[in-house]
């Protein structure tokens, strides 16, 4: 659309073309008129497209029921996903942090589990935004990424996920010095994202550069937290990479809890949310006495080790495109893959 769109006037025209629409589980997602703004501005304000659009989110809603979505991954083997909400940005966005290097491995259908856990975040972080706030801020630290968790079809079917039920929602997504192996990714899945999508992942390749790029956009506990966790990271693992997330063990300054920064944990971990907001599941069960950390160490300790010896294995990007070439069917974008467009 060419202009400045008029949103009072397409708002009320779409809600005429999908007055039959009902979403008994959900009723006040269609009602609400930032949803359908969302959904106008991902096609470009165009009424038949948002409508199709609109239509297929619904059923998929209702069918798949996102909203009472469990990750029941996470509590067989607690630790296999890190991806979770640890605070707000200056905004006053949730901020959905994940790290490959302290995840337990995990040997079953990683993008099913993955997906799953994802829209359990999706939907967690959308009970915790504010009046007036739409979006979240995705942070990955890349450290710990190799082969063995290299999935380009798990990203592409992540971002379409996002694309086509979760539009408008992304805000910003900082990846934290990637290396060969997510670099030669990112470039399989680019071609399939929509421009405004890709271009709001930003590349951080340095200390330096984190530092400013975390100052300009979060407050000083989230600046605080995430540089702890960085540090964290590449720090040489005393006894195992793998640690428990789901709890608060003080640091030697005692200041360091890998739940989220203090104003996060103390409102909506330690407490239940009015929004009905949960945290990582791992947190919940640990709090309510049905997880014990130190079990689930030693019950992937062997396997864990031998990840590790692997992982320390640092290769450069030409060989990082024939590890990805060589990586089973079920980890490769599939060959009818579509780019998202604005139909």
């Amino acid at each position: 659309m060419n202009g400045i769109p008029d949103t009072a006037l397409l708002v009320g025209q779409l809600r005429k073309q999908i007055a039959d629409l009902e979403s008994p589980e959900e009723p006040n997602f269609l009602k609400s008129d930032e949803t359908v703004i969302r959904f106008l501005k991902s096609r470009d304000w165009d009424l038949g497209a948002t409508e199709r659009m609109l239509r297929k989110t619904i059923a998929w809603r209702t069918q798949f029921r996102p909203f009472a979505l469990e990750c029941d991954h996470c509590r067989t083997y607690p630790g296999s996903h890190t991806l979770r909400q640890i605070g707000f940005d200056q905004a006053n966005r949730p901020v959905i942090y994940a790290t490959f290097y302290s995840a337990y491995p995990s040997q079953r259908n990683p993008a099913v589990e993955a997906l799953t856990h994802l829209i359990y975040v999706f939907e967690n972080a959308v009970r915790s935004m504010q009046p007036g706030v739409s979006q979240w801020v995705f942070v990955l630290d890349c450290a710990g990424m190799s082969a063995i968790n290299c999935s380009p079809r798990l990203g592409y079917e992540c971002a379409q996920v996002l694309s086509n039920h979760y539009p408008e929602r992304l805000g910003l997504a900082i990846c934290i010095r990637p290396g060969p192996m997510f670099k030669v990714a990112w470039q399989a899945i680019k071609p399939f994202l929509p421009i405004q999508t890709a271009n709001k992942v930003c590349i951080v390749n340095s200390k330096s550069q984190l530092q400013a790029m975390l100052e300009q956009h979060f407050p000083k506990s989230i600046v605080e937290w995430l540089t702890k966790e960085y540090n964290l990271n590449r720090a040489e693992p005393k006894l195992s990479r793998y640690r428990p997330f789901w709890l608060h063990r003080p640091d030697t300054d005692g200041s360091h809890d890998p739940r989220g920064d203090k104003p996060y944990v103390d409102s909506w971990v330690i407490k239940r949310h009015s929004s009905g907001h949960l945290p990582h599941p791992n947190m919940i069960d640990y709090l309510s006495g049905k997880l014990r950390s130190t079990a689930n160490l030693m019950e992937l300790k062997e396997h864990v080790d031998v990840l590790e010896d692997d992982e320390m294995v640092e290769v450069d990007e030409a060989t990082a495109k024939k590890l990805l070439a060589s990586l089973p069917s079920q980890y490769q974008i599939p060959v009818d893959a579509k780019t998202v467009v604005i139909d």
